[in-house]
């Protein structure tokens, strides 16, 4: 059973009591993410089922440090100080401007200029490591290196169709991914050998030195995943198609064509197919493709999030997985009494998955947020999406 308070618009504070079927470890979590929100019913633009548009800049409300006040569409958002901000005394700006930059080089350039104060860094790889050193010629520039609450980029392949059924196959194309050498090439700032299923940020992730056996999937031995590839019936190497998406950027698209050199050392001849991001997001990332996928990464809320994406029936279940022992692992995670119990029953999850290598997990770089001498106090949020509140305790000198 759960309880929530809150004060409405007289001043009450009033209780709300929320009993479930059954336990569910995650639920206050989850009302605290930011992927959930409470508006009043009336509120939201009309739309013809009656459901409204809540996302629409002429009826936008909320209860965050920071005001709409102007949205031309793919080119900037400008945002006026909420005067009933919950905390007194904030947020210190009296407004904040958000410009549409499509690609990094351009919000370089227009921090050079002095356009804009600060390139976050929400989810991703924040900005590109190969401009790092562009930036830092900048004068005052700040170069801010952090960590996200977001699982690394990964191969994914539907797991309920040949050849990824396979777990050696699987196995095969981890061992294929010369993580060290996508760092140095890609990830000149720094990374972690990868992260998932649960962040690395979680207190849930196990690191490569706590895998055990199953450590072995991340190392790059060629030789090794051959002999695996042959085990599974695929001595002579097999064809296949890579699907990856413009959508994310050049560098996105760069890695897309390392991965597909390091697959051909095994013999799987990948075909690349890049897709615009409507049709990649609509289809390809709903799991409705053939061959592999290079999947971005993933910012998304309490671990339970993350789980329940490998459970019958998620729309996030992009690999079709239908494995009786993880179903029954998340729901026990879900009920359990106690943070001790909950720990225990993810750590069964992580390593299970590990031993499965149902997704191909590659390097996540460290986060880079720039913010320009102008800038005090402001520090990264841990969690993606999260650029409103981390700005409450900044100000301009």
């Amino acid at each position: 059973r759960a309880v929530s308070m809150a004060i409405d618009r007289a001043g009450l504070t009033r209780a709300m009591f929320t009993e479930g079927a059954e336990p569910f470890s995650a639920f206050v979590a989850n009302l605290a993410a930011t992927t959930v929100y409470v508006y009043p019913k009336e509120a939201g633009k009309p739309t013809a089922d009656g459901s409204g548009d809540y996302t629409a800049a002429e009826t936008a409300i909320g209860t965050g440090p920071f005001m709409l006040e102007e949205y031309r569409e793919k080119q900037r958002l400008v945002f006026k100080r909420n005067p009933d901000y919950f905390e007194a005394g904030k947020p210190y700006l009296d407004g904040v401007e958000l410009y549409i930059i499509p690609d990094a080089a351009g919000a370089v350039a227009a921090m050079r200029t002095g356009k804009i104060d600060l390139i976050p860094a929400g989810r991703g790889e924040g900005l590109p490591h190969f401009l790092v050193p562009e930036v830092r010629a900048i004068a005052g520039a700040r170069v801010l290196p952090h960590a996200l609450f977001q699982t690394s980029e990964n191969l994914i392949g539907r797991v309920d169709q040949k050849p990824w059924s396979d777990v050696r196959v699987r196995r095969a194309v981890s061992m294929a991914i010369d993580r060290a050498g996508l760092t140095r090439a890609m990830f000149t700032e720094g990374a972690e050998p990868f992260s998932g299923p649960v962040p690395v940020t979680s207190k849930y992730f196990l690191p490569l030195a706590r895998l055990g056996e199953s450590a072995a999937w991340y190392h790059y031995d060629v030789a090794a995943a051959k002999k695996l590839m042959a085990e599974a019936g695929f001595a002579n190497g097999l064809s296949t198609k890579l699907t990856t998406t413009i959508g994310y950027g050049p560098s996105y698209t760069s890695r897309t064509e390392l991965l597909k050199s390091m697959l051909t050392k095994i013999g799987i001849d990948a075909a690349i197919v890049s897709q615009e991001y409507p049709v990649w997001i609509s289809s390809t990332y709903k799991g409705s493709f053939e061959g592999l996928v290079h999947i971005p990464a993933w910012t998304l809320g309490d671990e339970d999030e993350w789980l329940a994406t490998y459970t019958p029936g998620d729309t996030r279940n992009q690999i079709h997985l239908e494995d009786g022992r993880i179903t029954e692992l998340v729901h026990a995670i879900r009920g359990a009494p106690t943070e001790a119990a909950r720990a225990r029953l993810i750590q069964q999850f992580v390593t299970t998955f590990h031993e499965q290598m149902f997704r191909v997990y590659l390097p996540a770089p460290r986060m880079i947020t720039v913010t320009s001498r102008r800038v005090q106090g402001y520090v990264p949020p841990v969690r993606g999406y999260g650029y409103a509140v981390a700005l409450v305790n900044t100000w301009l000198e």
